[in-house]
């Protein structure tokens, strides 16, 4: 059964909007064509991400979200555990001038398209992502 569920970690942060953030990512997924299994949207701290970082990816920087595609443990729907750093969001926003929402909107989008089997490595799957993360703004903006 597809469900996105939403969890925070982080001592002081609530997501508001999830049963739009779910709809919007559902039809994201199914915008792609693909089925969407379960996904569990997870908000940490900076220092949380940045210690799963080090285990998991052998990474030692901060980081704005990880990503964990469970999809061919699903049958081949589309499902994971996306880990976003609301500190992180939260210095993005002021790095880049748009609202902290905003900016979380766009991770959860970042997060969803890693699943759907977008990559960012190289500069033109960046330019890929980035383009890919607009559609899936705009379609946040036509979900009720």
């Amino acid at each position: 059964m597809a469900a996105i569920r939403f969890y925070s970690e982080h001592p002081s942060f609530t997501f508001r909007g999830k049963g739009r953030a779910s709809r919007w990512l559902l039809a994201l997924i199914r915008s792609k064509q693909r089925e969407p299994g379960s996904i569990s949207v997870v908000f940490v701290t900076d220092d949380a991400l940045l210690e799963m970082n080090r285990k998991y990816l052998q990474h030692d920087d901060f980081t704005d979200i990880i990503t964990f595609d469970y999809g061919t443990e699903q049958g081949g729907k589309v499902g994971g555990d996306l880990f976003i750093s609301v500190d992180r969001a939260h210095e993005n926003a002021t790095l880049f001038h748009v609202k902290p929402a905003d900016e979380l909107l766009r991770l959860l989008a970042h997060g969803t398209l890693h699943l759907l089997g977008y990559q960012d490595k190289s500069s033109q799957s960046k330019q890929i992502m980035t383009a890919q993360e607009e559609e899936a703004l705009t379609l946040y903006k036509q979900t009720q």
